[in-house]
Protein backbone atom coordinates (compact mmCIF):
# COMPACT_ATOMS: atom_id res chain seq x y z
CA UNK A 1 0.00 0.00 0.00
CA UNK A 2 1.30 3.44 -0.95
CA UNK A 3 0.58 6.24 1.52
CA UNK A 4 0.06 9.80 0.33
CA UNK A 5 1.22 11.82 3.34
CA UNK A 6 -1.02 14.74 2.35
CA UNK A 7 -4.06 12.56 3.07
CA UNK A 8 -3.03 11.71 6.65
CA UNK A 9 -4.88 13.41 9.52
CA UNK A 10 -1.57 14.27 11.20
CA UNK A 11 -0.35 16.04 8.06
CA UNK A 12 -3.58 17.97 7.63
CA UNK A 13 -3.58 19.10 11.27
CA UNK A 14 0.07 20.11 10.92
CA UNK A 15 -0.72 22.12 7.77
CA UNK A 16 -3.60 23.93 9.50
CA UNK A 17 -1.37 24.70 12.47
CA UNK A 18 1.47 25.84 10.22
CA UNK A 19 -0.80 28.10 8.17
CA UNK A 20 -2.23 29.70 11.30
CA UNK A 21 1.26 30.13 12.79
CA UNK A 22 2.51 31.83 9.61
CA UNK A 23 -0.46 34.18 9.70
CA UNK A 24 0.13 34.95 13.38
CA UNK A 25 3.87 35.46 12.85
CA UNK A 26 3.23 38.08 10.17
CA UNK A 27 0.34 39.75 11.97
CA UNK A 28 1.99 39.99 15.39
CA UNK A 29 5.27 41.21 13.96
CA UNK A 30 3.51 43.88 11.90
CA UNK A 31 1.00 45.01 14.54
CA UNK A 32 2.97 44.50 17.76
CA UNK A 33 6.63 44.15 16.70
CA UNK A 34 6.63 40.74 18.35
CA UNK A 35 7.88 37.43 17.03
CA UNK A 36 5.65 34.39 17.41
CA UNK A 37 7.87 32.69 20.03
CA UNK A 38 7.76 35.90 22.06
CA UNK A 39 3.97 36.02 21.82
CA UNK A 40 3.69 32.42 22.93
CA UNK A 41 5.77 33.07 26.03
CA UNK A 42 3.89 36.29 26.85
CA UNK A 43 0.61 34.42 26.42
CA UNK A 44 1.55 31.65 28.84
CA UNK A 45 3.08 34.01 31.41
CA UNK A 46 0.08 36.33 31.14
CA UNK A 47 -2.39 33.49 31.62
CA UNK A 48 -0.48 31.48 34.24
CA UNK A 49 2.25 33.68 35.74
CA UNK A 50 4.25 33.88 37.83
CA UNK A 51 5.59 30.72 36.20
CA UNK A 52 8.99 29.11 35.83
CA UNK A 53 10.70 28.96 32.43
CA UNK A 54 10.62 25.16 32.71
CA UNK A 55 6.87 25.20 33.20
CA UNK A 56 6.48 27.51 30.20
CA UNK A 57 8.46 25.07 28.05
CA UNK A 58 6.24 22.23 29.29
CA UNK A 59 3.01 24.14 28.54
CA UNK A 60 4.26 25.05 25.05
CA UNK A 61 5.84 21.63 24.49
CA UNK A 62 9.14 23.19 23.45
CA UNK A 63 12.75 22.78 24.49
CA UNK A 64 13.92 24.80 27.50
CA UNK A 65 16.75 26.22 25.37
CA UNK A 66 14.11 27.73 23.05
CA UNK A 67 12.65 29.55 26.04
CA UNK A 68 16.10 30.64 27.26
CA UNK A 69 16.98 32.13 23.86
CA UNK A 70 13.72 34.08 23.70
CA UNK A 71 13.62 35.50 27.24
CA UNK A 72 16.45 38.08 27.03
CA UNK A 73 14.69 40.06 24.30
CA UNK A 74 11.47 40.18 26.32
CA UNK A 75 13.33 41.31 29.44
CA UNK A 76 15.29 43.93 27.46
CA UNK A 77 12.02 45.31 26.05
CA UNK A 78 10.63 45.50 29.60
CA UNK A 79 7.80 43.08 28.83
CA UNK A 80 8.63 40.56 31.53
CA UNK A 81 10.73 40.19 34.64
CA UNK A 82 12.74 37.18 35.75
CA UNK A 83 12.93 36.84 39.53
CA UNK A 84 14.51 34.29 41.87
CA UNK A 85 12.41 31.87 43.88
CA UNK A 86 13.14 32.81 47.50
CA UNK A 87 12.76 29.16 48.54
CA UNK A 88 14.99 27.74 45.81
CA UNK A 89 17.75 30.01 44.47
CA UNK A 90 18.21 27.78 41.39
CA UNK A 91 14.61 28.37 40.28
CA UNK A 92 13.30 31.51 38.61
CA UNK A 93 9.85 32.85 37.88
CA UNK A 94 8.59 34.90 34.96
CA UNK A 95 6.11 37.72 35.47
CA UNK A 96 4.78 40.27 33.01
CA UNK A 97 5.60 43.92 33.61
CA UNK A 98 2.83 46.50 33.32
CA UNK A 99 3.88 47.01 29.68
CA UNK A 100 3.88 43.26 29.14
CA UNK A 101 0.43 42.91 30.69
CA UNK A 102 -0.95 45.68 28.47
CA UNK A 103 0.57 44.03 25.40
CA UNK A 104 -0.80 40.65 26.53
CA UNK A 105 -4.27 42.19 26.63
CA UNK A 106 -3.94 43.53 23.09
CA UNK A 107 -2.48 40.27 21.79
CA UNK A 108 -5.16 38.23 23.51
CA UNK A 109 -7.83 40.29 21.78
CA UNK A 110 -6.12 39.83 18.39
CA UNK A 111 -5.73 36.11 19.02
CA UNK A 112 -9.39 35.76 19.97
CA UNK A 113 -10.41 37.66 16.82
CA UNK A 114 -8.33 35.25 14.73
CA UNK A 115 -9.91 32.25 16.41
CA UNK A 116 -13.40 33.67 15.95
CA UNK A 117 -12.74 34.32 12.26
CA UNK A 118 -11.54 30.77 11.77
CA UNK A 119 -14.34 29.12 13.73
CA UNK A 120 -17.01 31.28 12.10
CA UNK A 121 -16.42 29.13 9.01
CA UNK A 122 -18.31 26.43 10.97
CA UNK A 123 -21.85 26.34 12.32
CA UNK A 124 -22.32 26.22 16.09
CA UNK A 125 -23.04 22.49 15.91
CA UNK A 126 -19.96 21.91 13.74
CA UNK A 127 -17.80 23.88 16.21
CA UNK A 128 -19.05 21.79 19.11
CA UNK A 129 -18.45 18.57 17.21
CA UNK A 130 -15.01 19.76 16.09
CA UNK A 131 -14.02 20.54 19.69
CA UNK A 132 -15.28 17.13 20.80
CA UNK A 133 -13.42 15.33 18.03
CA UNK A 134 -10.19 17.22 18.72
CA UNK A 135 -10.39 16.09 22.35
CA UNK A 136 -10.94 12.48 21.26
CA UNK A 137 -7.99 12.58 18.85
CA UNK A 138 -5.72 14.30 21.39
CA UNK A 139 -6.58 11.68 23.99
CA UNK A 140 -5.86 8.85 21.56
CA UNK A 141 -2.57 10.43 20.45
CA UNK A 142 -1.48 10.72 24.09
CA UNK A 143 -2.50 7.10 24.66
CA UNK A 144 -0.42 6.04 21.64
CA UNK A 145 2.57 7.97 22.97
CA UNK A 146 2.24 6.46 26.45
CA UNK A 147 2.11 2.92 25.09
CA UNK A 148 4.86 3.33 22.55
CA UNK A 149 7.78 1.00 23.15
CA UNK A 150 11.11 2.59 23.92
CA UNK A 151 13.77 2.49 21.19
CA UNK A 152 16.20 -0.41 21.43
CA UNK A 153 19.50 0.38 23.15
CA UNK A 154 22.75 -0.70 21.48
Amino acid sequence: MVVDITRLVSYRVLMLSSTLARWAAREYLQRFNLKLPEWRIISVVGARGPISPGDVSEVLSVDKAWISRTLPGLVKRNLLVVSLDLNNKRRTFLTLTNEGAALHGELSKASQERQNQLLNALTADERNEFERLLAVLQSEAENMLMHQSAPAQD
